[in-house]
Formats: structure tokens, sequence, C-alpha cells
């Protein structure tokens, strides 16, 4: 590898966020997404029934159209057809929106890190892909050591900064 993928974290409320796929990778990428405050649009012929139910999202039970990703912040292509989720990561470059690309053979703009939350603090953890699962064993494990003195700690600092 010659480069690192560079680390952000995102500010998404309001922002338009498309996942492409109603499938298992689909409804990870929501329930992470839901917290953030983005509006959720998930686009599939089939959607499974935890992601329909959620109010707040937004469901069209189609399959994905050329053009689906305009006037989107984020996408991310979940489908189950590698060609597809190269179609989406391909138009959304194409008209400068982050992507992400749940298969391997074609990576997309950006790459989504194990993600643990506890009180203010957000861990995330990433292995350049070379394995999720030890990026979740990982995150799992600094979660565990967080102890309530340090959430304690953050909401403490966080009270201080507010006032600056």
């Amino acid at each position: 590898m010659s480069s690192f993928p560079y680390p952000v974290n995102l500010e998404l409320e309001g922002k338009p966020c498309l996942i492409v796929g109603g499938g298992n990778v689909a409804l990870r990428r929501v329930r992470t997404l839901i917290d953030t405050g983005a509006k959720i649009v998930v686009i599939a012929p089939q959607i499974r029934d935890e992601i329909i139910s959620i109010d707040s999202i937004e469901c069209r039970q189609r399959p994905y159209q050329l053009g689906d990703v305009k006037n989107y912040w984020l996408v991310f292509a979940c489908t189950n057809s590698p060609s597809v989720n190269k179609a989406i990561c391909k138009e959304a470059d194409s008209v400068g929106i982050w992507a992400n690309n749940s298969n391997q053979d074609y990576k997309g703009s950006f790459s989504v890190p194990a993600v643990g939350r506890k009180g203010l603090i957000t861990l995330s953890v990433a292995t350049t892909g070379a394995s999720p699962s030890l990026a979740k064993d990982l995150r799992d494990k600094f979660c565990s050591q967080l102890s309530p003195q340090t959430l304690a700690s953050a909401q403490f600092l966080a009270s201080k900064r507010a006032k600056f």
C-alpha cells in the first residue's frame, strides 16, 4: 500500500444520505447513521422490515437507477451485487459525492471503521481493509476499558469547554 486513508468524523445532522440495498449490511449502516441526525433514504427492491419500521427513514422499494445518487451528501452501496455497487460508487465519484462500497472489488471514496460509542467518547478502529473482524475486536476491547470515571471526565470537560 502506497498511501493511507485520512480519518475524519463527519457531521451529518440534516444531511441527505443514501443507502442502496435493503439487507443486513444496509441495516448496519442505518443503525450507525440514525444517531447522527442524517436524513436517510434507502433504495432497494427488497428492504428488511427492521429498516422499513423506522419512521425517520424514507424507503423506496425499487432497484437502483442511474441518477439516484444526485442530491445526496453521502452514499452507501450495500447491494449483494458487486457490479451494482461499483456502478453506484463510480456515479457518485463522477459528481463529487462520497461513496462507500460494501464489496472489496472496487473501493469507494471512503471506508467505514468499527465504531464504538460510550457517553461522549467515540472510538473508531480501522485496519485499512485488512481485517474488519480484527477492527471490531479491537473496538470492543478498547470500549470495554472506558471506565465510568473516564466517561464522567469527558462530560465534565465538555461542560467546561462550552463556557469558553
